[in-house]
């Protein structure tokens, strides 16, 4: 039995380990392989020959003369970029900067002046903004109204008179000792 136990708990884990790695796979992916590590040059135990080998200096270097720096051009200014031409006006008549009403000429059904105006989501937090500062105390909420009294319950009908009935326990005639038995010798089979 012990052997069973350990071989449903090595199950077990075995099965917890794998359904891990399968889940943790399918969400990221497979793992990405770690660059390997650059050798260094010190411990290369070949040292490669270098393909230009460099030249050694002589004992005694004659000086040579620097050059002068040439000078740097001088950038050419950018020109200067071209005025934007004047937009055309446009057919569709805007509106005036005066602010009286000037009666159309020509009245259409779609821009009657009895349409309401569509409500921009600024006019929206702005009218919300006053709405809310403009009173800071709200009322009281109204009392709620008392609950009507329950009615008072009928009485039950009473209960008939007990009987003289002798009950014996657990509807068994006799002792409940005799139901268990005292000892493991009164269990056993003669």
């Amino acid at each position: 039995m012990k052997l069973l136990t350990v071989f449903a708990f090595i199950c077990a884990t075995v099965f917890l380990i794998v359904g891990t790695f399968a889940v943790l796979h399918g969400v990221y992916g497979s793992p990405v392989p770690s660059p390997a590590p650059e050798p260094s040059p010190d411990a290369d135990p070949k040292p490669k020959a270098d393909p230009e080998p460099e030249p050694e200096p002589s004992p005694d270097p004659e000086p040579l003369p620097e050059p002068a720096p040439e000078p740097l051009p001088e950038p050419a200014p950018e020109p200067l970029p071209e005025p934007l031409p004047e937009p055309a006006p446009s057919p569709v008549a805007e509106p005036s900067p005066n602010p009286v009403a000037e009666p159309n000429p020509n009245p259409s059904p779609v821009a009657s002046p009895m349409m309401p105006q569509p409500m921009l989501l600024s006019d929206k937090l702005d009218a919300n903004f006053v709405a809310l500062s403009a009173s800071p105390d709200p009322a009281p909420a109204p009392a709620p109204a008392p609950a009507p009294a329950p009615a008072p319950a009928p009485f039950p009908a009473p209960l008939p008179a007990p009987s003289a009935v002798a009950l014996e326990p657990m509807g068994y005639p006799g002792s409940l000792d005799d139901l268990v038995p005292d000892s493991i010798a009164e269990a056993l089979p003669n």
